[in-house]
């Protein structure tokens, strides 16, 4: 019988099998969004793999996910908003703890696309929720200040960025809420400057952030500079 007793090691190694096989299970849906991760400064390459998970991606749920991040960064707002739409109506239809914490990722995509539709508080109010229930979800509270800032509300867009400030985030986050809070306040040539800062850094992961959109601000931005001048 003794054979059949399992040593403390032995054991603590069973469990580590059982949790690692468990974690790469839960993970695997998601190889598509990682492999995206190391081509962080070519948008074109990042398209492709996302499209690859809609197309091959047997969770139908994270596969909807990945073509609205497609969509996103390929400046497709309303197409995003319906793949996001279909995607969250199937987690509900089945909520799982998986589906639960989809979700999340899910409405954060949402927020993103009524942020450049112009959807202001809608996007507002969505990040407003997810920063609630995720403080450290540092992108959230950027839709959060961007929104604020657009619908004119400087005082509750500053409270926010010095919250956004005291963490550690990526710069271009930084840079991109800086600069619409300059435009807000009429400092043209400082908005340029973030701008063009971004410029450095990959940034595609950032927002969805895209070269049109920065461009059409970086445009916008320096004609009024050259007319405030």
């Amino acid at each position: 019988m003794h054979y059949f007793q399992m040593t403390l090691p032995a054991t603590l190694t069973g469990l580590a099998v059982v949790l690692l096989i468990g974690l790469l299970r839960l993970q695997w849906p998601f190889r598509y969004h990682y492999r995206t991760l190391l081509c962080k400064r070519n948008p074109e390459r990042m398209q492709t793999i996302l499209e690859s998970s809609y197309l091959k991606n047997k969770t139908r749920s994270v596969a909807l996910l990945d073509k609205s991040s497609q969509q996103l960064l390929q400046g497709k707002y309303d197409a995003a908003e319906s793949y996001v739409t279909q995607a969250i109506i199937l987690c509900k239809e089945s909520p799982t703890l998986f589906h639960r914490a989809l979700l999340q990722h899910l409405f954060y995509n949402l927020a993103v696309a009524c942020y450049y539709r112009g959807r202001y508080r809608d996007a507002l109010q969505i990040g407003i929720h997810l920063y609630k229930r995720d403080p450290r979800m540092h992108s959230a509270l950027g839709i959060i200040i961007c929104c604020q800032v657009r619908m004119g509300d400087l005082p509750a867009a500053k409270h926010a960025l010095s919250l956004l400030q005291r963490r550690r985030i990526r710069p271009v986050l930084l840079y991109f809420c800086l600069a619409e809070m300059e435009a807000a306040e009429g400092h043209y040539t400082l908005a340029v400057e973030h701008i063009k800062k971004i410029r450095h850094y990959a940034y595609s992961q950032t927002l969805f952030l895209r070269k049109e959109e920065l461009d059409l601000r970086l445009n916008e931005w320096a004609k009024a500079a050259s007319h405030a001048g």
